[in-house]
């Protein structure tokens, strides 16, 4: 928890804050260019104005635009990742897998028949449903990213 603690207050440091924010753009861009393929045009074009917009304001030093920017094109991206069916069906593989981390057990158990039968009857939908119940029932974690968060979000 203090490790934490001190790097989120390290990331806000006047002098590494123009490195962070170039690393999480590049990040975002990185995504992109593996997904472009996949993702609309529509929404490539608005990661491309959001991340040119927030390398801008980098420029201007104006961290509180450049914050705002970057998540929201971080939302954009992560909205546009849950639309992937391949996407979605790596989330339940990997959420099968940690039945360590759910809450309720047998939930967990219950959560993956119904994926593995969302999956033989080609429902993704329904894989998609079931992995976000599974992401509800996991236990809190210090490791888990604001991402990961904000996906269990976007699955309900």
């Amino acid at each position: 928890m203090h490790v934490q603690q001190e790097l989120a207050r390290l990331k806000e440091v006047p002098e590494h804050r123009r490195a962070v924010l170039l690393q999480e753009i590049e990040h975002i861009e990185d995504g992109i260019a593996d997904l472009i393929d996949s993702f609309d045009p529509e929404t490539i074009e608005r990661l491309t104005i959001l991340l040119r917009s927030a390398r801008e304001e980098i420029s201007n030093q104006n961290w509180t635009e450049v914050k705002q920017l970057v998540q929201q094109a971080r939302t954009v991206f992560q909205r546009a990742l849950v639309q992937q069916p391949g996407f979605i069906l790596q989330m339940f593989e990997n959420l099968t897998q940690e039945r360590h981390s759910a809450l309720d057990k047998k939930l967990h158990d219950q959560c993956v028949a119904r994926g593995q039968a969302a999956i033989a009857s080609e429902d993704i939908e329904g894989v998609r449903e079931v992995v976000g119940a599974m992401f509800r029932n996991r236990m809190p974690s210090e490791n888990e990213s604001s991402g990961v968060t904000l996906l269990s979000g976007l699955m309900r």
